[in-house]
Parts: C-alpha cells; structure tokens; sequence
C-alpha cells in the first residue's frame, strides 16, 4: 500500500504539472487546479495497480527467499501453490478493483476532466489579445494600439458583428479585462459607439464605460463532442449498435474491450512473477537474473497487448488476439505453479516413505 501510495503521489504530481498552464492562463483558483488533478488519479491507479503489485510481490518473496523463510514454510510441509496463494489472492483483488474504476467511475472522471478543460480554454482570449494585431473572438474583432501588462489596454477599437443585428463599431481610450461569472469580459471607458443603419445613417453615442462580453455562446451552446473514453461501458456498446460509421464502431469496441482487458494485468503480472520465482532456486549470489526475466515478459506482455488494442481500433481481428494472449500467459503461469507444487508434493511424500 506504501508503494503504491508512493508511484501515485510521484505520477500524479508530474500529471498534474500540465495543469499549471491552463490554470494561470484562465487565471483560476487553486481549487480548480486541485479538482483537475484528482480527477486523474482513477486513470493513475488503474496504470499503476498492476505494476505496483508486481514490484510488492518480487520485493516479498525475494525477502522471504534471502532470509530462508521459504525454505522453513517447506520445510513444514507448504507447497508452492499454498506459498503463492496469498499474492494471488491479492491480485485478484487488484483486478477486482480496477474492474470497478474502469467499468464506473474512469469515463465519468474523464468528461468531467475534459468538461473543466474546456470551460477554462473559452475564458482565455483575455490572454490571447496581442497589441498592433487585429483579434478576432466568434463575432467580436478587437484591436488593441497598447497593452499593459495582462488586463490594460490603451487605444482600443472593436468591431462586433452578430446575427440579425447590424453591425457597429466600439472606439475607447482605455479598457481592463476581468473574469464576471467565469466568462471573459472587457470593460471599456471614454469611447463612443459607431452605428450605420441600413439606409446608411450613421449614429454615434458616446460613453463614460461599456462591457463587452468575450466568451463565445455558440460554441457553448452547442454539446461538446465526446470520446470514447468518456463513455461509459454501457454507452460503449449501445454505441455500436447505434452508430453506422465502421470506423467508429471500431474504435468504440476497442475501448469497451480494452476496459475489460487491463484489469486483468494485476493477476497476470503476479502470475508470472510467481511462476518465474517458483521455477528455479536462487542463487545465493543474487536475484537479478529471475527478476531481469519476470520485468521482461511483464513489458513483453502489456506491449504486445495495447498495440493489439490500438490495432483493434482499425482491424476487429487484433482484438480477440489481446485477450488469447492474456489469458494464455496465466493460464500457463498457473498452471506452472501447480505442476510445480505437485511434483513438490510428490518428492516430499517419497522422501517419508523413505
């Protein structure tokens, strides 16, 4: 649990770092910035969940190896499948675990992430203003002849054009730009306001201070496509069915099967971890060379795996591939630790008769 908490708080701090920008740029709070980052700690415990439990497993029985703790639990008459149980049945609660985020709760941290993220990236044209350059916001063009700093601006003129409204023009000495609402907006002093009818009338109204909303309502009116990853299962597979492009039929079953595949890593590590420890005794001059190979097959494993996922997204026929690939290494795994355990057996029942 240690361990875990330790990769995690490490990941998570690097994960949250891409954060940083977004946050000073939209000028949020803190909390915003928290809220992102603990909306990426179940997509962090799902990745690290299974290499956190292999790292648990080597570091315990390397331990009971080197202090001959093994060797005493033998001695007494416990075989090799009864020495492994335990890390298996830890494993398995693993793939329970990460089941319940992936199946759950993964997709809603995801939309949520993405929801935030796209919030905040339509209150930053504040920051995008540049002076000398004609600014162009949906149906607003600013132009600004001085900024100063991040939020004053000098000499500005703005050109708004919405539809079923003639267009006009804003010309003011002086602005400041500020967050109302969680919407970017422009505060204008000592301008006048531009207007020609259709007749081509030209009215002009003068002001001490007028507001310009920044943000952009179309866009936000309008429902945020999703990815698949946002999705949760049951949407997955109603999407299949519901959508006509193959191309993105494929890619919703990649994901769906994908969540059902990765949870499966935790047993399957451990599996190979206990049966490369199993195979061999080691040598009293070190534990590299068994460790060298459970981390080889390991990498090895999870590789061939999300490039067939990532295959599957264009090609259904990789994905069933993925699945055989798991489930031959534990089968295998486990099936050499009972072999193992029943020769064991076997040997020690010889060794009383005799």
């Amino acid at each position: 649990m240690a361990l875990l908490l330790v990769l995690l708080s490490s990941l998570w701090l690097v994960h949250s770092l891409k954060f940083i920008e977004l946050i000073l740029k939209s000028r949020e709070s803190f909390g915003t910035f928290f809220k992102l980052s603990l909306l990426a700690l179940p997509d962090l415990i799902t990745i690290l969940l299974p290499i956190t439990i292999l790292i648990a497993i080597i570091t315990v029985y390397v331990r009971l190896r080197a202090d001959n703790e093994l060797v005493v639990m033998s001695a007494s008459g416990y075989s090799q499948w009864a020495l492994a149980r335990p890390a298996l049945a830890v494993a398995l609660v693993g793939t329970c675990l990460v089941y319940f985020i992936n199946i759950f709760v993964l997709h809603s941290s995801f939309r949520e992430m993405r929801d935030v993220e796209h919030r905040l990236r339509n209150t930053l044209p504040n920051i995008m203003v540049r002076q000398g350059v004609f600014n162009t916001f949906n149906h607003l063009t600013i132009y600004v002849q001085r900024k100063r700093g991040q939020h004053h601006l000098e000499g500005v003129m703005a050109y708004i054009q919405k539809p079923d409204e003639d267009p006009y023009t804003i010309i003011a000495k002086e602005g400041n730009f500020f967050i109302k609402d969680g919407k970017p907006t422009l505060l204008l002093r000592d301008g006048n306001r531009q207007t020609k009818d259709k007749g081509g009338l030209l009215s002009i109204i003068y002001f001490e201070e007028t507001v310009l909303d920044l943000s952009e309502p179309v866009r936000e009116t309008l429902e945020r496509p999703k990815k698949p990853y946002e999705l949760s299962f049951k949407e997955l597979v109603y999407g299949t069915r519901k959508t006509g492009d193959a191309g993105d039929r494929q890619r919703l079953v990649a994901e769906a099967l994908q969540r059902l595949l990765t949870p499966w890593y935790c047993l399957c590590f451990a599996a190979i971890a206990l049966a490369v420890f199993f195979a061999g005794e080691f040598r009293r001059t070190g534990y590299g060379r068994p460790i060298i190979y459970i981390v080889g097959i390991t990498l090895f494993v999870q590789g061939v795996c999300l490039g067939l996922i990532n295959l599957g997204s264009k090609y259904w026929q990789a994905l069933p591939l993925a699945f055989l690939l798991l489930g031959s290494v534990i089968f295998w795994s486990i099936f050499s630790l009972l072999k193992q355990s029943f020769g064991y057996m076997q040997t020690s029942k010889k060794g009383r008769k005799s």
